[in-house]
């Protein structure tokens, strides 16, 4: 797949997938959390980082997200 507006040189290959994690305040519908990269740890742990402490001292976690924050990859 070629990069629109790109040169043909860049290319998005398929081998290196990027996951956009988003953490949302439901009540106010605004995103106040966001990562992009790799579907594991890091990227959990990446989400978490991106939170201010205000959002930090009340976030409840759903269980794909604590999941993957305990895995080690």
């Amino acid at each position: 797949m070629v990069c629109p507006g790109c040169s043909s040189e860049n290319t998005i290959k398929k081998g290196n997938k990027q996951w956009i994690w988003l953490a949302m305040d439901a009540g106010r519908r605004e995103i106040t959390g966001l990562y992009a990269g790799s579907r594991n740890r890091e990227g959990a742990c990446g989400l978490w980082k991106s939170l201010s402490g205000v959002y930090r001292q009340c976030a409840i976690g759903l269980p794909i997200f604590m999941k993957l924050a305990a895995v080690d990859n």
